[in-house]
């Protein structure tokens, strides 16, 4: 503590003695704020992949320190019965495994891709966190975002982008048999269930 008195300070011959204090203020970062929407990313049917940029669904992220543009995301997490991928700008890559110790830190024009299975409606999802670049890492890195909020580079608050996928119809398949019915004379009527010649089919549905 600085002691303090309102008596000035003299010198040898009465004079006022006069100093400077300097206070330097060291930089500390604050995380970015991200405010949960749940964004709808698109809808697709069972058998279409969907492409989306990170751009066009995240908002909602704000960052104290000025910047009012998004910098970024960490995906910490991603849910579906199909396959997430993500794109840097070249051929698409596998986004598991995805986890916040391992998690892919994504720019606004990083694209992410989801394919159905070709099998099921459903509701896909990747949930993030907004990100600030002060960890000194680059879009495409994957990083340990297990800690977040206070001075990090990561939200606080996580999101979830998610995917609709609708359920379409798909056509029974037959295995061809040639299956023989059944062996009678030229005057003999033949009868046969259908459940005991017709086989090999199958329904994906």
């Amino acid at each position: 503590a600085l002691a303090r008195t309102d008596e000035p300070h003299l010198d040898a011959d009465e004079k006022v003695v006069t100093d400077t204090l300097t206070v330097t203020l060291a930089d500390f970062n604050d995380a970015p704020v991200l405010i949960p929407v749940n964004p709808q990313m698109g809808t697709t049917d069972e058998h279409t992949p969907l492409s989306v940029a990170v751009g066009s669904f995240v908002t909602g992220v704000s960052d104290p320190d000025g910047s009012s543009q998004l910098q970024g995301i960490v995906v910490v997490s991603a849910s579906g019965l199909g396959l997430w991928e993500y794109s840097l700008g070249g051929g698409y890559v596998p986004l598991f495994p995805v986890s916040a110790a391992q998690a892919l830190v994504l720019g606004p024009g990083s694209l992410l891709r989801y394919t159905p299975d070709q099998l099921n409606g459903e509701v896909a999802a990747v949930t993030y966190r907004a990100w600030d670049t002060t960890d000194g890492a680059s879009v495409g890195d994957r990083v340990d975002a297990s800690e977040f909020g206070g001075s990090t580079a990561y939200s606080a608050a996580t999101d979830s982008g998610w995917v609709e996928v609708t359920d379409i119809n798909d056509a029974p398949v037959l295995a061809p048999q040639s299956p023989v019915m059944g062996t009678t004379d030229v005057i003999t009527p033949f009868t046969v269930a259908l459940n005991q010649f017709v086989g090999g089919i199958t329904d994906i549905d």
